[in-house]
């Protein structure tokens, strides 16, 4: 598919017709072909990929390399703001320009006139791309957007950006394990698994095993985790010890959501009217999609695989939804 530039280069060579219809063609353009958009340089402001944390500066979106399941959402300097998936093996996107993007997206050309060098994936914290922390500075919640982005401050600006364009981001949970592909597991492995989500939450999870379900998080007599926008979460984290996989060999499936805190009463609500916790799940999972719930949801499948052996292959048993 062609990029703008070679679009733009084929439209010179038409006649009157092709220049009338210039201001469309760009458009479609920028629709289009999202990853190869020309643009100064795109911050990373929503991610649940650890390897791209929030603050990242990139050059080319196209060039990063996401985890099956992960997301991340880039705003760059015009104000175009872009999501991309990777799912199924192969990277979607989507690329739209709110309004709202258009005023607060020059804080991302102070922060490249802040560092040396141009846009390129880099350190997240500092003053500049190449400086030093900016201290003070960076911390204090009472400093401005525009004194931050010209101090360097990476994750901040990003953070707030996210902040001022929260109706705008896609809401996303993602569950995955933090030391391997895949959930397989073999009896006595450690079962460390992570939740991040690109908004601020409450994390609830359940298992279902052999058709029985039951609650997982949050645990009895305690609130139900906080998620922090775009910051991974140890599920089993805490005082208590990571579950590790003991026998017997069999799959089971783990279902978090991922739930605003303002709507956190409506969910109690939907939760309290059933008895039975596969009820309370299947009620909750129908309301997600609809209700006006701002909230995601992500599900995964968990395999212990029996006693360690030669051999072995991860696979990913991976279910996302969208």
């Amino acid at each position: 598919m062609p990029t703008v530039a070679a679009r733009g280069a084929a439209e010179a060579g038409r006649p009157q017709r092709a220049r009338a219809a210039g201001l469309f063609l760009l458009v479609l353009s920028l629709l289009s072909v999202p990853a190869q958009a020309a643009a100064a340089a795109w911050l990373v402001i929503a991610s649940t990929s650890p390897g791209v944390p929030v603050g990242t500066l990139v050059a080319d979106p196209s060039t990063l390399a996401l985890e099956e399941g992960a997301s991340v959402t880039l705003l760059a300097e015009d104000g175009r703001l872009l999501t991309r998936l990777a799912q199924a093996s192969r990277v979607e996107s989507s690329l739209r320009v709110p309004a709202v993007a258009t005023g607060v997206a020059a804080a991302i050309g102070a922060l490249l006139a802040a560092g040396e060098g141009g846009a390129r994936i880099g350190a997240v914290r500092g003053a500049g791309l190449s400086g030093g922390p900016a201290g003070g500075v960076c911390a204090s919640s009472t400093t401005g957007l525009d004194r931050l982005a010209r101090a360097g401050c990476r994750e901040e600006v990003a953070q707030r950006l996210a902040g001022m364009l929260a109706d705008e981001l896609p809401l996303v949970l993602r569950i995955y394990a933090a030391d391997r592909e895949g959930f397989r597991y073999r009896y006595g492995e450690a079962i460390d698994l992570h939740a991040v989500a690109t908004f601020e939450a409450d994390l609830r999870c359940w298992m279902e095993q052999a058709g029985v379900v039951e609650p997982l998080l949050p645990r009895a007599g305690l609130p139900a985790p906080r998620l922090r926008p775009s910051r991974p979460h140890r599920l089993f984290g805490g005082e208590g010890p990571r579950p590790v996989a003991t026998p017997p060999p069999g799959r089971s499936r783990i279902r978090c959501f991922a739930v605003h805190p303002a709507d956190r009463p409506r969910v109690e609500e939907i939760l309290a009217a059933h008895d039975d916790p596969g009820a309370g799940l299947a009620a909750l999972s129908r309301a997600v999609p609809g209700r006006g719930l701002r909230a995601a949801a992500d599900e995964i499948a968990l395999e212990v695989a029996g006693p360690a052996g030669a051999g072995d292959n991860v696979r990913k048993t991976r279910e996302t939804d969208e």
